[in-house]
């Protein structure tokens, strides 16, 4: 989209999911792509709307349930958006949490603004 395009040609401009998932997807298909379903890389319009439902609402029991590819998964990394809002949509401050499952505690946090939502993702 025009407007999105425009977000890159202004310095410091905040991006928006639409920047944040073609950068996603340049990394999984082309940069990262021998990593496979090793890696999964979770759309940035799927983890914000996964911010507001309740654990219980995630065991969904059918075959094309992403939680499957995620349990399997060695590597999984999420753009989480500080100060979500699901009345009024959009965010703060995009920030990249990724689990590695070799370690079971072994989450990073890479949060450019240092915006605290860390202490959320775990």
């Amino acid at each position: 989209y025009a407007s999105d395009l425009a977000l890159l040609e202004r310095p410091r401009a905040w991006l928006n999911d639409h920047c944040v998932l073609f950068w996603q997807q340049v990394l999984e298909r082309e940069r990262f792509a021998q990593l496979g379903g090793r890696a999964i890389w979770l759309q940035p319009a799927a983890a914000f709307c996964l911010q507001f439902l309740e654990p219980t609402e995630l065991l969904v029991d059918s075959p094309g349930n992403v939680f499957r590819a995620l349990a399997a998964a060695q590597l999984v990394l999420v753009p989480l958006v500080s100060g979500a809002d699901a009345e009024q949509g959009g965010g703060a401050h995009w920030t990249l949490l990724a689990a590695h499952r070799a370690e079971p505690d072994a989450m990073l946090v890479f949060d450019s603004a240092n915006s605290g939502i860390g202490a959320e993702a775990h």
